[in-house]
């Protein structure tokens, strides 16, 4: 054989060898999700909820991020690590080789454009730009290093960058070059998978493969929405998808009966609550609000409804605040003799009280509201049951259902939902809850102190005297710790995080042949 022909047959050799290679970096081609809905769009900035939670943070990545073993702390992402000049001003120096979906390398521009986006109400949505209100200046003081300053020493300020709606880096200038709408479905970021197509019912990632860390271990990922329980089940039982998220407690046991199949359950960061309409009468009497929190026997759901797989929560305590909280505060009491009494304390006269809240929406939800309703006619209150279509739907509600999912594991994180500046104070109409009041101003001005509090046992002491005027107040009561399921494959090694996330990366998905 001529040298010539040798060395050609050797470098087809080869080629066919790294072609392998590369196929064979993944242990799968494809796996398909089944979730109950999709995002109504992709932009990380604008839309989040559960929905989003289960998509974003494959596509997207922040400056930090929590720990998924435990979220109190922040671990480097973007950022591979910062430090305080003073108290207000900090610098965080970016990773090396980092680009984004379209091959740009990543710059501390791209965090100064995007932080600043965010930070413009007319492009992102308010719980994104309310988490950020405290900063007042980005600066990119070189291509890997971005100071940020904020208005006033800000003690959470890392965790406010690390949480769901946190800051998601996104390429300067990108979506003013190709234009908001294609920006909504089809994004460009940084994370291990980009977006290849996105439908009304069906989402499909591909992965990364210059992603800056460890790489996918599969190359397709099939987001499908199918939302009814019962068809994602017979979806994964019949090998149409590889996981389902969002199972009600009742079903698990008839998934532990199929073969190749494994369940994982856990309360995450998510408090379901009850919100109270103040401006609307008759839950504008604070003792009337008060008998209802204490009517409801919430530990009997979570017993029935949930098989005892979450917890009733600690006032305005989430699981997550760990060694900051007060373990002196009861569970969320069941009191139905004292409810009478305030009852009776507040006038009620027989007034209808409406109920609303989306169907299916959460799980338990329509059970769930059934059985409070009867509590509250228990101690004499004529209670009237709306299931909508949509949240917030009926301007005269009196109570509605609401999923909160902590902002942060900090005593501040309670504010960004109810405190200066949001719906619940300043908003429209249907959205204003809690209107001002005495108490409101004695918790605003709480809040105030709070976020400018540097030290821990100062910062402990006001959250206490806060949450002492919620429970008098009673804006909203906690109900329990949402559950949450999700049921795949047995060749399937994943972890689920403190909320919705569903994290596909390589460190996180895993396959055992």
């Amino acid at each position: 054989m001529e040298r010539k022909s040798l060395v050609s047959v050797i470098l087809v050799c080869l080629l066919l060898l790294s072609v392998g290679h590369a196929v064979s970096a993944y242990q799968r081609d494809v796996i398909r999700i089944g979730i109950p809905g999709l995002p109504e769009n992709l932009d990380g900035h604008v839309t989040m909820g559960n929905h989003g939670q289960r998509v974003m943070f494959n596509i997207f990545e922040k400056l930090v991020h929590f720990d998924k073993e435990d979220p109190s702390r922040v671990n480097p992402q973007l950022a591979e690590s910062w430090v305080w000049i003073d108290d207000t001003t900090v610098e965080f120096t970016l990773r090396e080789g980092v680009v984004f979906h379209n091959g740009k390398p990543l710059t501390a521009a791209d965090v100064k454009y995007s932080l600043e986006r965010i930070l413009n109400p007319a492009t992102a949505a308010g719980a994104f730009y309310a988490m950020l209100l405290t900063i007042a200046e980005i600066d990119a003081v070189d291509d890997l290093t971005v100071r940020i300053t904020t208005h006033e020493p800000d003690p959470v300020l890392e965790a406010r960058l690390a949480s769901v709606w946190g800051g998601f880096i996104i390429p300067e200038g990108y979506v003013e070059e190709v234009g908001e709408e294609a920006f909504l479905v089809k994004p460009i970021a940084t994370g291990p998978f980009m977006v290849e197509s996105y439908e009304p019912d069906r989402l499909v990632l591909t992965a990364f493969e210059d992603y800056w860390g460890e790489l996918p271990n599969v190359r397709e990922v099939v987001y499908i929405d199918i939302p009814e329980l019962s068809s994602r089940i017979t979806a994964l039982v019949n090998g149409e998808v590889d996981l389902i998220s969002t199972i009600a407690p009742d079903q698990l046991a008839l998934l532990d009966r199929y073969d190749g199949v494994q369940v994982i359950s856990r309360p995450i960061a998510n408090m379901h609550m009850l919100t109270f309409k103040i401006t609307q009468p008759p839950t504008d009497n604070k003792y009337l609000r008060q008998a209802m929190s204490l009517a409801i026997d919430r530990q009997v759901i979570v017993d029935s409804l949930f098989f005892g797989g979450s917890e009733v929560p600690r006032s305005y305590q989430f699981r997550e605040f760990g060694s900051m909280i007060n373990t002196d505060i009861p569970r969320n009491p069941y009191d139905p003799d004292r409810a009478r009494q305030l009852v009776a304390q507040s006038g009620y006269a027989g007034e209808t009280i409406n109920l609303d809240g989306r169907s299916g929406a959460y799980t338990g939800t329509n059970d769930a509201m059934e059985i409070i309703a009867e509590m509250w006619r228990q101690i004499g209150l004529n209670v009237q049951i709306r299931f909508t279509e949509s949240a917030w739907q009926n301007l005269d509600f009196n109570v509605h259902t609401w999923s909160n999912t902590m902002r942060f594991p900090d005593f501040a994180a309670q504010s960004l939902q109810w405190g200066i500046g949001t719906t619940r104070q300043e908003g429209s109409e249907i959205t204003l809850t809690w209107p001002d009041s005495e108490l409101r101003r004695q918790y605003n001005a709480l809040q105030v102190e709070l976020e400018g509090a540097m030290d821990g046992a100062k910062r402990y002491e006001i959250y206490q005297e806060m949450l002492a005027i919620w429970q008098e107040e009673v804006p909203a009561t906690e109900l329990w710790f949402a559950p949450e399921s999700w049921a795949l494959r047995d060749d399937m090694i994943w972890e689920p995080y403190y909320a919705h996330i569903i994290d596909l990366s390589g460190g996180n998905l895993s396959f055992t042949d």
